[in-house]
This record gives C-alpha cells, structure tokens and sequence, in this order.
C-alpha cells in the first residue's frame, strides 16, 4: 500500500512493517522520530541491512524470542535493499504482537522487488521521500533561526538551500554549524560562507592536499578553522581516496622515467596547474610503500566512520593529526 510523505499523519499505529525509501534521508528521520514518539512504550533497536543478513537467526531471536518481561520493539533496519525482501515475506507469515518495524532505503527504481511487494501489499505500508523543493526548505531554514534565536541574511539563507541539495538534513547541520560557532558572539556573513563551505570541493581539496604534503601546521589550521560533521567526513575521506590512487600513479611513473616535471605535465587527465607544485611535493613526500599504505589505512577508516558514525568527525581528525609522518620519498 503507497502512502504519500504528506498523508504520514493518518499511518495506522497498528500497521507493522513500513518502508521509507528516496533520498531526502532527513525528511525520512524526522518521520522515523515521529513514529516512535508514537511508540515511545516500544524498545528502539537499530539494524544495518547487511548485519542482519550475516546473523539472520540472531535476528529472528530479538524478534520472537523474549520473556514476559521484556518491551515490544521498535526495530530500524537502515540501507535496505531487494536482499531483505525473504525475511520481510517470512515476516508477513508471522504474527507479530505490537512489533514495529520500519525500513530505511535509498532510491528504489520501480523494479525494484521490494518495492513492488509493500506496494501491492494491503497490510504493510511504502512512503516515497523525494528530495525538499526551494520553498520546504526555505520554511525549515526560517523556523530553524526563529526557534533559536539568529538572524541571517537571505543571501546567506539561500547559499545554504543550494548546498543542502534538496536534503532538510544537510541544511539543519550547516545550520547547527552556525548556531555552535555564534554561541555567545555575532557571525559575519564571510565568517558564516568560510564556516559552511568546507564540504565545497576546493575547500576538501586543500585539507587533502595539506595532509599529503605534510604540511602539519595549514592542517591543524584547516581543521581549527572549521567544524567538521558527520556528512564533511565522508566527502574527505572520497577526496584523499581518488588523490592517493592518482598519487600512487605518478609515484610509479616517477619511478620508472626519474623525470619529476614530465611526471607531472604528461599526466592522465591533466593536472590544473594550481596544483602541479604541490603534487610534485607529494611525490616527493611518499615512497610507493607508504602511500600504498596509506589507501589501506583510509579505506579501514571510512568502515569504521560508516560503523560508528556518532564519533566520526573524532575518528576522522584524530587520524590526520596523530598519523605518523611519511618517509621522504628517495627513489
């Protein structure tokens, strides 16, 4: 059955198993709290898709297994896709007391298996959450600096709409950005553009590029300068992914053909000629060994950033500022 994200109101509190799927993931959170206010007797359990597919029986044994003592739950299953569908039909089959449990997905094509089984289904509900329009976001963004007390211009209040791309909780933490860093003091607007635009590209960029060139103090600088939150960690940790394997080249090149300069220029695809001096330093910085490494030590990172995203803005900076030094790169 297809519920409307407008029309969320009139769910059926006794309804057990509902679908959220589409991108505007702050939309679909503001609702999920809404549920569980509603069910606030319910014990909340969160689930990752792929932890329940590597323990199914453990799974099956929060769900019906439990003493007479126990809450009925309210169960969250994020990131779910088509894999999930088994378990929700064996769940269909089941009488399931006052459980609740509500599926987070992303975008869902109308193929999509899943999909298609709540949309046919009388008894289990889907709700599509398409991305926030221009005016939605505007009356959040408004609402938001009403109840706390700030002012912005609406030059400012519109750059913040733009960036949030459609997504409410992209727009609340640039928005809890500024609340934090005007505690207690007046914010410019450049203060407030130089706060909200680290997750701009350039801005990654130049983190990234300091921490390859070991430019120890431009890096404690960035980080000083900026609040980094849960959405800015993995748009870095994809930067220094693609400038590590395109470093890894040039440091392989460099090798075989000793010629720095021809490294550089002859590069595929060009590199902007803003950053060739620094690239050259990187080169320079990292033997093969190392960087290499250092991908590995990334790539781990981003797992558990994912795994633990309430202490990823920690498990982020401590990384670039207590990982040790790389050796120079001597050939």
């Amino acid at each position: 059955m297809i519920l409307k994200s407008f029309n969320l109101d009139n769910i059926n509190l006794h309804t057990q198993v509902i679908l959220f799927y589409g991108n505007n993931s702050g939309q679909k959170n503001e609702e999920i709290d809404k549920l569980f206010e509603k069910n606030n007797s319910l014990e909340k359990i969160k689930y990752d898709e792929k932890d329940i597919l590597s323990e199914l029986e453990i799974f099956y044994g929060t769900i019906f297994n439990h003493s007479f003592f126990e809450k009925e739950k309210f169960i969250i299953i994020n990131n779910v896709t088509d894999k999930i569908l088994p378990i929700i039909m064996e769940l269909s089959t089941r009488e399931l007391g006052d459980l609740k449990i509500i599926l987070n997905a992303g975008i869902l094509d109308k193929k999509s298996k899943l999909r298609i089984f709540f949309e046919k289904d009388k008894t289990f509900i889907c709700v599509p959450f398409y991305p926030d329009n221009e005016t939605s976001l505007s009356k959040i963004a408004y609402q938001y600096l009403k109840n706390n007390n700030l002012s912005l211009s609406g030059e400012i209040i519109n750059h913040l709409i733009r960036k949030s791309n459609g997504d409410r909780s992209h727009l609340i933490t640039e928005l809890d950005k500024i609340k934090i860093f005007s505690k207690n003091k007046k914010i410019t607007n450049n203060q407030v553009m130089k706060l909200v635009n680290l997750s701009q590209e350039h801005e990654v960029a130049e983190l990234v590029n300091n921490y390859l060139t070991q430019n120890k103090i431009k890096l404690k600088t960035i980080l000083n300068d900026n609040i980094i939150v849960q959405e800015d960690c993995i748009i870095i940790i994809r930067t220094f992914i693609n400038k590590i394997k395109r470093l890894i080249k040039l440091i392989e090149t460099y090798n075989k053909n000793t010629d720095l300069e021809n490294s550089v220029n002859s590069f595929k695809p060009p590199i902007f000629w803003k950053e060739k001096e620094i690239v050259k330093k990187q080169i320079l910085t990292w033997p093969k060994d190392q960087i290499k490494k250092l991908l590995y030590e990334i790539n781990n990172l981003e797992l558990l950033i994912k795994s633990k995203s309430n202490i990823s803005e920690y498990l982020l900076v401590n990384f670039l500022l207590e990982k040790k030094s790389a050796r120079t790169n001597n050939i």
